[in-house]
């Protein structure tokens, strides 16, 4: 299931209300997108760091329920022609995930199994679709990422995260301050993330980004209109991150998924 065949993903949703302006407010419709495009790509940062940290309970460690992530753990059955352990289906709160994973030494060479010293690189692909409704805000979606953790072998004290992921929203409503419904997809990049290794109660990514080159499409009387916007997430090892959407500034909540708007 390779990412560059096909744009399909998931992108699960957090509260609008703390990205909410007064509708009082004089708000363009270019100023609405890019909240929309901030809140969108936001829940989708949190929902990517959720699945980062569970993915390490495939390294043996305890990884717990990060966000909306479940551990990686087994039994994932290991296939020798592929090199790749492919995990069973799940569905949780209505919405289906499907993953896979794989250790590589630092040759290069594919492991039947975890090796905390010889390890040196594993593999995440995951895929996520459903449904949700949330306060302000309703979409169908589906999202798909492919991350490469390095630096494993040895006694290491922290994991760098690289890939991709890409998603697709097949209706996007958002309710806030009047109705505005699109058909959203994204291409995102991961690089350079690093993450504290094991995870402590309370860390959180220490560096690196996450940039989603998102297309809109917004549905209205006269047609559907199509804009694009970038959205940068960057990590400080706090549980805020930084994120700019053109030439808006937000910060987002990993905690919570949150976004606001900064002044």
């Amino acid at each position: 299931m390779q990412l560059t065949r096909a744009i399909t993903a998931v992108t699960l949703l957090a509260f609008t209300a703390a990205c909410r302006e007064s509708a009082t407010e004089t708000q363009t419709p270019a100023d609405a997108l890019t909240r929309d495009v901030a809140v969108v790509s936001g829940d989708a940062a949190y929902e990517d760091v959720g699945v980062i940290y569970a993915q390490i309970g495939t390294f043996g460690v305890p990884a717990g329920d990060v966000g909306r992530a479940t551990g990686w753990t087994g039994p994932c059955p290991y296939d020798a022609g592929t090199g790749r352990f492919t995990c069973p289906g799940q569905t949780r709160e209505g919405r289906t995930v499907s993953r896979s994973y794989a250790f590589q030494d630092a040759t290069g060479t594919p492991q039947s199994a975890y090796d905390g010293a010889t390890t040196a690189s594993a593999n995440f692909r995951s895929s996520m679709a459903g449904s949700v409704e949330r306060d302000g805000w309703s979409a169908t979606m589906s999202h798909e990422r492919d991350m490469t953790q390095s630096g494993l072998a040895g006694a290491e004290t922290s994991h760098t995260i690289n890939g991709t992921g890409s998603s697709v929203e097949s209706r996007s409503r958002h309710t806030d301050g009047g109705v505005r419904t699109y058909r959203m997809s994204s291409v995102a990049t991961f690089t350079n993330v690093v993450v504290p290794f094991p995870r402590a109660r309370g860390a959180w990514p220490l560096s690196g980004t996450i940039t989603r080159s998102v297309t809109a499409a917004r549905e209205g009387a006269v047609g559907s209109v199509t804009h694009q916007r970038m959205a940068t997430t960057t990590f400080n090892g706090t549980r805020f991150a930084s994120m700019t959407v053109g030439d808006r500034t937000f910060t987002l909540d990993l905690a919570t998924g949150r976004v606001v708007r900064e002044p």
